[in-house]
């Protein structure tokens, strides 16, 4: 084998590999348009390979294009089952997770409320308890003498007021 015929060998494995993972992804994805025209083109590619080069391959190393056809149909089947089983878990994984998590949203926004209520609750047992002191000792009588200075009325007693001269 020439290193020429080894170099198209690893070519067009090459060219089938990703002409299958295109076809798979076309079948995979939402728009597969995309997906389509390159796995169509590549393995068309690998398919002009296969028909130029009979020349150089003597001894048939290259895929035949009856063998490009059933190897990228293959591969991409295979592909399209492998992953869209694993996609199906993942999604199951994300929606088991996205429900645990609400679930301890709620089990903590629920304690948040009884705590809450439990603060309201002796906030108020408070405010009661100091209605009932009030009640039992009533206030005690204003003890001023006279009104402070600054609302207008007359001056205390306890400090003299200068004489006039």
């Amino acid at each position: 084998m020439t290193p020429l015929v080894l170099a198209l060998a690893v070519l067009q494995a090459g060219l089938l590999l990703w002409s299958a993972v295109f076809l798979s992804n076309s079948a995979l994805k939402r728009r597969p348009a995309t997906g389509l025209f390159c796995g169509v083109l590549l393995l068309t590619l690998a398919l002009a390979l296969t028909r130029y080069t009979v020349g150089f391959d003597l001894l048939r190393v290259l895929c035949s294009p009856a063998d490009c056809v059933v190897l990228v149909l293959s591969v991409a089947c295979v592909r399209v089952l492998i992953v869209g089983k694993e996609e199906e878990r993942l999604v199951a994984e994300h929606a088991m997770a996205v429900r645990f998590a609400a679930e301890a949203a709620e089990t903590a926004r629920r304690e948040m409320e009884e705590e809450r209520l439990r603060a309201a609750a002796a906030a108020l047992e408070a405010h009661k308890a100091r209605l009932a002191e009030r009640q039992t000792h009533p206030p005690m009588p204003a003890r001023h003498l006279a009104t402070p200075i600054l609302r207008g009325g007359a001056r205390s007693p306890r400090f003299p007021t200068p004489p006039k001269t």
